[in-house]
């Protein structure tokens, strides 16, 4: 009697998306493209280190993720889960690269995490927790793992290498290869005898690099699939992905080479100085309406909402001429949609209606999408199809 075949489990697929922003660096966890909520890291990102400590960062938070995302899996070996990590953090990493501010507000919230610092290590070290380990059997985990970096640029995103220069951020990785820093850091872990079977996988992961608003229009995309979009995401510069059905577009259409807008003229200047906060400043600070040197966007868009018509005028003219910069794109592309995320766009009540008279018609509909990191882990999903 021949016996049923038995199929294989399929194998999951585990993304680890990082943002690397210049102040924080932000990561999340996906499994089969599906965001899981409680895995979410936000810390600093140490930028302006040197490099060895800005690589250990990026090694730390993938280990932490994909480490709590073994612990919920295997819930009975949770601790020796919880204590690979912190060694493999401990080890050969420098103190003040590991080290995480905790502030009051955050306190419980850190507490709850079992090896965000170097303290639990030294503390389950200090109380015999941590033994001179014998090897521990390796499995084989039922998923595969990819990480994907969203990267402030000028960054060659092909060739994963760093061109950051000027910027006070991230200068000591330049013409550097940050993929290949990585996985040779993440090699290292895994070559360390007690390392378990997810940190081998750890370190085998395909690693790849993106602009962070190009990665928020391939987010994007998945709730317009069948559309043409221009995505802007307005914060300290202008960030910009053209995209149609699913696919970025660069080069065609009317669109950049580059597929961005940040470096296009508009009125004698690029985009990215005249669109983004200090654009913004700039207009305030003609109209009069700031009272202070460090009043931010925020505060004037209070500002304006409660009556302040020298606010409230600049707002106005920020939105009309961002339609004005966009008009020439928008007709040679014909979006359905432009898509509006970013600090700057939680105000666009103050500036939208401006911008869709300088638009022209026919103007597509415009959307604010609100949580721009979420969309920007699921880009970075879609960077691996």
């Amino acid at each position: 009697m021949t016996a049923p075949l038995r199929h294989a489990a399929p194998v999951r697929t585990v993304t680890l998306a990082l943002d690397a922003g210049g102040t924080t660096l932000k990561a999340a966890l996906l499994e089969d493209g599906r965001l899981l909520p409680h895995l979410r890291i936000v810390q600093p990102s140490c930028s302006e280190r040197e490099t060895h400590v800005i690589i250990a960062n990026f090694a730390n938070v993938c280990m932490e993720l994909l480490g709590a995302y073994e612990a919920a899996r295997h819930p009975s070996r949770a601790r020796s889960t919880q204590d690979e990590v912190g060694v493999a953090i401990a080890d050969r990493t420098p103190f003040s690269a590991r080290q995480k501010a905790i502030t009051p507000t955050n306190k419980r919230a850190d507490a709850a995490r079992p090896y965000t610092t170097v303290e639990h290590t030294e503390h389950i070290r200090a109380r015999g927790m941590i033994r001179a380990a014998a090897p521990v059997r390796p499995t084989t985990p039922s998923y595969k793992v990819r990480i994907g970096f969203a990267f402030p640029g000028p960054f060659d995103y092909e060739n994963g290498v760093a061109l950051l220069q000027g910027v006070s951020k991230y200068e000591r990785l330049y013409g550097m290869n940050v993929g290949e820093l990585l996985q040779r850091e993440l090699r290292r872990r895994a070559s360390l005898r007690t390392a378990q079977a997810w940190v081998r996988r750890l370190a085998e992961a395909d690693i790849r690099f993106a602009n962070d608003a190009s990665l928020f229009a391939l987010g994007v995309s998945r709730l317009y699939p069948s559309e043409r979009l221009i995505c802007l995401t307005l914060g300290t510069g202008l960030g910009s992905g053209f995209v149609d059905h699913g696919k970025l577009v660069e080069g065609r259409d009317g669109v950049p080479p580059s597929g961005m807008l940040y470096a296009e003229r508009y009125r004698h200047a690029a985009v990215d100085e005249q669109f983004g906060r200090r654009g913004l400043i700039a207009l305030a600070d003609i109209y009069g309406a700031r009272r202070h040197p460090q009043q931010d966007v925020q505060e004037l868009a209070l500002a304006a909402r409660v009556g302040d018509k020298r606010a409230a005028d600049a707002w106005a003219e920020y939105g009309f001429h961002l339609g004005r910069m966009l008009a020439p794109y928008t007709a040679r592309f014909k979006p359905d949609r432009l898509v509006l995320g970013g600090q700057i766009a939680k105000s666009c009540d103050l500036w939208l209606p401006y911008l869709e008279v300088s638009l022209g018609n026919p103007a597509p509909v415009v959307t604010h999408q609100g949580d721009l990191m979420e969309h920007v882990f699921e880009g970075i999903e879609l960077l691996f199809r």
